[in-house]
């Protein structure tokens, strides 16, 4: 027989003990791993919540700017103030919170995106209007002028005073057709 191989069964005792070790710490290694997994999905997700945030706060600015409507870009920076706030106390808490905070920020972009309409529509309905006004007064033709009118640049216009055209007038080579 040979002396190396025992007659107790200890090694393959031990062998399973550390069987029995290696698939305990694998449960929990697996464990952590799918929460690493979660918190991988929820940084990923929070990549789509930015991408809704910068289409939002860029609408609420061409609001501001062009409208002199901050209410939307207040709303928002509330919004991005009370996730950065999150993130500096509790980032791995904050973490599941980004559909909240993606629903918050489409709200938002909702009321921004009605407003807007609704500004559109207004203005078309008055755009309407006007030229059907100005059918019915006759000037309809006299429209096609406007955009002329409106290159014009600034210093010509406000140098044209009542006196000048006046004196415009009053002269045939200005107003002579060649």
């Amino acid at each position: 027989m040979d002396k190396r191989v025992s007659k107790r069964p200890g090694g393959l005792l031990a062998l399973y003990e550390a069987n029995l070790r290696a698939q305990a710490d694998l449960k929990e290694a697996q464990a952590e791993i799918e929460a690493a997994g979660g918190y991988l999905r929820s940084y990923i997700s929070w990549s789509n919540v930015l991408n809704i945030a910068s289409r939002a706060y860029q609408e609420a600015t061409g609001c501001q700017v062009s409208y002199k409507e901050e209410q939307f870009r207040v709303e928002l920076d509330a919004i991005f103030h009370d996730i950065a706030e999150r993130f500096k106390s509790k980032r791995l808490e904050a973490l599941p919170n980004n559909e909240m905070y993606a629903d918050q920020i489409r709200e938002v972009q909702d009321r921004i995106d009605t407003w807007l309409r609704d500004r559109r529509d207004k203005f078309m309905q008055m755009k309407q209007a006007y030229e059907e006004t100005l059918k019915a007064s006759g000037w309809a033709d006299s429209i096609c002028m406007l955009p002329l009118i409106l290159l014009i640049p600034k210093p010509r216009v406000a140098a044209c005073t009542a006196k000048s055209w006046k004196r415009r007038a009053n002269t045939s080579s200005h107003w002579s057709k060649n």
